[in-house]
């Protein structure tokens, strides 16, 4: 009689398998985890670009359309860490209707996470006192751009930058904001031309302004020109 050899896996062979097996679920757990988060990223990266994108287009808008009888300036009252700006007798700018006129606070309103959102609430012509608190702390914010780092304003007139403009200043012939995002290392630039007042005699135009800028920075190579949105290296 012959007896037929049992051609079965070793205990020892099933452990290596399932050894093996543990290592490559493992390995091709991480890879797809990695490329999700990398996918992930890019998907924010892009979402802020769009976002910072369409900022400064309406923000460049805003200034653009602002009207004869109406001015920019900063105000620190609201005590956030960083100066509000008011764009007042402001009528339909940032896509906000305006019946009569009114004013644009563009804020840069403090998060939970460090970062700020710039954001935009409309207060009634004339309003003051009380009702100017209340509305700035319970009104509708519309927020703009989030995750903005160290916003700062500064304003453009008679050949130097200021980094005040108060109330009944005037006009700037640029305003410039620098700040930094959370998706980006390099801070960024961008600088809005608000058109002169007809009728207010020999106004600079904007290449008047365009030269004045150039002579700066040969004077001084750091001092960064007019740009209504990111270049590429502050991309």
């Amino acid at each position: 009689m012959t007896f037929k050899k049992n051609k079965a896996f070793t205990i020892l062979e099933v452990i290596i398998s399932m050894a093996v097996l543990a290592l490559l679920t493992g390995a091709i757990y991480a890879i797809s985890m990695a490329a999700m988060q990398a996918t992930q990223e890019t998907l924010e990266e892009q979402l802020t670009i769009r976002r910072l994108e369409g900022f400064l287009r309406i923000t460049r808008d805003a200034f653009l359309n602002l009207p004869a009888n109406g001015s920019v300036y900063l105000d620190s009252s609201s005590n956030n860490g960083t100066p509000d700006l008011f764009f007042d007798n402001a009528n339909s700018l940032f896509g906000i209707p305006s019946l009569g006129g009114g004013i644009l606070v563009l804020s840069a309103r403090p998060k939970p996470d460090g970062t700020r959102a710039f954001s935009i609430l409309r207060l009634p012509k004339n309003v003051q006192g009380n009702d100017r608190d209340r509305l700035y702390q319970e009104g509708h914010w519309t927020s703009l751009l989030p995750k903005v780092i160290k916003p700062h304003w500064s304003f453009f007139s008679n050949g130097q930058w200021l980094d005040e403009w108060p109330q009944g200043a005037g006009r700037p012939q640029l305003v410039r904001l620098e700040i930094n995002l959370r998706a980006f290392h390099d801070p960024m630039v961008a600088t809005f031309y608000i058109p002169p007042i007809s009728g207010m005699g020999a106004a600079p135009s904007l290449n008047d302004l365009l030269n004045q800028l150039n002579q700066m920075q040969g004077n001084n190579p750091n001092q960064p020109l007019p740009n209504a949105s990111p270049t590429p290296q502050q991309k």
